[in-house]
């Protein structure tokens, strides 16, 4: 109706209007399920999975152009329908659990989407209502960055309740995750930064690392999807600000990705990880743990002092990425992930001291005197040679690597006149 409307305002109006008088009901059916079916009253007319489109319409209506959010804010109206909401959500999740996931999947996947939508427009109700409804403080003016509700009782099990959700990897859910799973993620994210008591416990839960591990790293560059886009832009966040995050996340790169494990090269993911870490830890107030190769994990530089060590060798196994992609470089994709490993290069080494440098190119890098060559060949190489059609992202790589080789001959050349 809406498209052909003259007042589309009032169709959407309208249309809320009726379909969030029913919410109690359409809650209850989902709650009352009975095996595939719905409402216990009437088992064989109304399955709960139907009422996909009930929450994908009440979408739709809160996310047109001519709605009118405030009154959503002001009236609280979001508190209250996610309150009885929730406990339709919890039903549904127990479902997929039990494997019943042709039934549940797309009633899950529409209400994680209807939660999207009320966390951007009012992540305040929504927090209120996950932890607990009738502790919403009414005399806080308007959505803020800070904690809105008076705490009763412990804070930690609804928090962990909607961490924990089922969620699954497996390769016929590829589809459904980029489609729905991708706003469970962003609701999280929204929540994180709302709420820092949500923060930390989103940043502590094994199931967000487990979720980069499996949507993150172990990913083709030309396989990436939505989710992945989510999850890194989340993980990027907060490695920057919770230490203890970043060298969680740097030991599941190590562990997938180093020499023992199912791969002899870094993952596209676990390479745009590695760099957000390092530049992370460059930023630190004090590098000062590098000169003696300090692995101490209250250390600030732990994550950076750690890969330079001979006994991770992690400029070996970036070495072994850069000469495999550039003696068979012939794509595009090909260029991107030779720009991605050696900028993990310089980005690793650029908060290092010359003196520094010089220490980890004598002691853990051996293949040094191959990718200066390799450097050299990409800074001389014509753009016909290339034969690729990535103007931008070839000047990207030479630059880099022309950084990379100054930053190495500088450091050698300051170890000679020391001598």
């Amino acid at each position: 109706l809406i498209p052909y409307s003259t007042d589309i305002k009032k169709v959407e109006d309208t249309l809320f209007d009726i379909l969030s008088s029913q919410y109690v009901m359409a809650n209850e059916v989902v709650l009352n399920q009975n095996g595939t079916k719905g409402y216990k009253a009437f088992p064989d007319v109304i399955s709960s999975a139907s009422f996909a489109e009930y929450f994908f319409s009440i979408r739709e209506c809160i996310s047109g152009s001519h709605f009118d959010v405030d009154q959503l804010r002001d009236s609280k109206w979001i508190l209250k329908f996610t309150s009885v909401m929730l406990k339709s959500f919890w039903k549904v999740d127990e479902g997929n659990r039990n494997g019943r996931r042709c039934e549940m999947d797309i009633l899950k996947g529409e209400m994680m989407r209807l939660f999207g939508r009320f966390v951007q427009i009012s992540p305040r109700q929504f927090y209120a209502a996950l932890i607990e409804g009738s502790a919403y403080d009414t005399h806080r003016g308007g959505d803020k960055k800070q904690e809105s509700v008076s705490h009763c009782g412990s804070m930690e099990d609804p928090i962990v309740k909607f961490l924990e959700i089922y969620v699954t990897a497996k390769e016929d859910s590829s589809v459904y995750n980029n489609t729905y799973t991708l706003h469970f993620y962003s609701i999280l994210e929204v929540l994180a930064d709302f709420s820092s008591t949500f923060q930390e416990e989103l940043l502590r839960h094994d199931n967000f690392t487990w979720a980069i591990s499996s949507f993150v790293l172990d990913q083709r560059l030309d396989k990436r999807g939505h989710l992945y886009h989510t999850l890194i832009r989340s993980a990027v966040k907060y490695l920057r600000l919770n230490v203890a995050f970043r060298e969680k996340v740097f030991k599941k790169i190590l562990h997938c990705s180093l020499p023992g494990s199912h791969s002899d090269t870094f993952d596209i993911g676990a390479l745009e990880l590695l760099i957000e870490i390092f530049r992370a830890e460059g930023n630190a107030e004090s590098m000062n743990g590098l000169s003696d190769g300090s692995t101490d994990e209250s250390h600030p530089s732990f994550c950076i002092s750690s890969f330079l060590s001979s006994k991770t060798g992690g400029m070996s196994f970036l070495s072994i990425g850069v000469k495999s992609i550039f003696t068979n470089i012939s794509s595009l994709l090909d260029v991107q992930c030779l720009s991605l490993y050696l900028t993990c290069m310089l980005q690793v080494l650029t908060p290092l001291r010359p003196a520094q440098v010089k220490k980890v190119m004598i002691s853990s890098w051996p293949e040094l005197d191959e990718i200066n060559f390799i450097l050299t060949q990409i800074m001389t190489r014509r753009r016909e040679e290339w034969n690729l059609d990535c103007e931008s992202l070839i000047t990207e790589v030479v630059n880099v690597a022309r950084n990379l080789q100054s930053m190495l001959l500088s450091s050698k050349i300051t170890g000679v006149n020391k001598q």
